[in-house]
């Protein structure tokens, strides 16, 4: 978890000045703010834009790439890359419809409010009483405020972004352990596995325009 990976950076990078290397790490966006990223980042954590990782793999810049290493250019590129995102926006439409919307938000709501839960801080209190009148008044403001605001921001961004065709911008938000198996499909005709085997082969070639086209969707790490 990113606790470890904090502890772990932390005892990396107080070994290391001798040897003038700096460690850092990246996490998956997930559902965190600004604020939670602001702080992981001061630890030299560097998070993604995207929700998970596997994402950045059904982003259409890195479609574009898959596509001219596969043979497509000129018209047959252009319209290739757009039946991708087509097709990419059907099945994440397909699996947001009807009640799965609804368990899709409230599964990401869970997290938001375990991470609340995780940072309210009680270290400035002086007695029992204290503590207690802090920890239900952050409580209260979860329950009638923070978590109807946050579902309704969710639902308005990922409609809106739906309405609007903007696929990496949904990326940030979205989440499906099937989605890479769908841009497999419509890229390759092929299933998840063999299409990451063809990623590893692919990203060994140096300086190749898809590692360019995914290093330039990841964090800097300075």
């Amino acid at each position: 978890g990113v606790v470890q990976a904090v502890s772990a950076l932390r005892k990396l990078n107080k070994g290391m000045p001798i040897l003038n290397i700096k460690c850092a790490g990246i996490v998956d966006r997930d559902t965190r703010d600004n604020s939670q990223i602001q702080k992981l980042e001061g630890e030299g954590i560097k998070v993604l834009l995207y929700s998970e990782i596997e994402n950045i793999f059904s982003l259409p810049s890195v479609a574009n790439e898959v596509l001219k290493i596969e043979g497509f250019d000129g018209d047959d590129l252009i319209n290739k890359k757009e039946e991708f995102k087509g097709r990419l926006l059907d099945y994440i439409k397909k699996e947001l419809s009807d009640d799965k919307f609804e368990k899709f938000i409230v599964k990401r709501i869970h997290r938001r409010i375990d991470n609340y839960l995780k940072n309210i801080d009680l270290s400035n209190t002086q007695n029992s009483n204290e503590m207690k009148d802090k920890l239900t008044s952050e409580v209260l403001t979860l329950t009638d405020s923070k978590i109807n605001e946050w579902i309704s921001e969710m639902k308005d961004e990922i409609q809106g972004y739906i309405n609007n065709q903007d696929i990496d911008r949904l990326l940030y938000i979205y989440e499906n352990k099937g989605l890479l198996n769908e841009t497999a499909l419509i890229l390759k005709s092929t299933r998840k596995p063999d299409f990451e085997n063809w990623l590893m082969r692919q990203l060994k070639v140096p300086n190749s325009s898809l590692l360019q086209a995914i290093k330039a969707v990841l964090p800097e790490l300075s």
